[in-house]
């Protein structure tokens, strides 16, 4: 993977950012402000945890059953582990850097905090993964996919430690 090059078509990386992230994104806070939120709150709020657990289950298994085809590409073991511990430590330092600034700096409710600093730390391969999986060759795909599935659980470790510390009086989202 070091010293190669890889062609990228950036117009094409970016439509997919789009439709994998803002298109969502733009969709559920519009019908956020235009939906009453009585509806939201009893009707599609209980559904997220499930559908969020499903499909973040759904991609990490598909990363790491992708893995396997990727893995005889690579030169040795060592750039494997090289190449994951650095894609793993990048999230890492994200998910650091949002938990000081939300927290820190921002001063957001710890909610909030908690949940940007989890999605930071468990999603950001996953994007990664599809972005080299639809743009890239398939050993371009092996760095995210190890990343993803290392990320993954330790999003979840992250999150079942913080759901048994209670939150602040701040941290109560309206």
């Amino acid at each position: 993977l070091l010293g190669s090059s890889v062609s990228v078509d950036l117009i094409a990386v970016l439509q997919s950012v789009t439709n994998l992230a803002l298109l969502p994104l733009s969709t559920g806070l519009v019908l956020g402000l235009i939906l009453p939120r009585r509806i939201l709150v009893n009707r599609v709020r209980p559904l997220c945890p499930t559908v969020g657990l499903a499909a973040t289950t759904l991609l990490v298994a598909g990363g790491a059953s992708g893995l396997s085809s990727s893995l005889s590409i690579l030169p040795s073991y060592g750039v494997l582990v090289r190449a994951t511990l650095a894609a793993t430590f990048l999230p890492l330092l994200g998910g650091f850097l949002s938990l000081l600034l939300t927290d820190k700096l921002l001063r957001l409710p710890d909610k909030l905090t908690r949940t940007l600093v989890v999605e930071t730390l468990s999603k950001s391969p996953t994007l990664a993964y599809v972005l080299a999986r639809r743009h890239f060759n398939s050993m371009a795909c092996s760095v995210p996919a190890t990343a993803m599935v290392t990320l993954g659980v330790l999003g979840a470790a992250v999150a079942s430690v913080w759901a048994r510390i209670p939150l602040h009086k701040h941290g109560e989202c309206q």
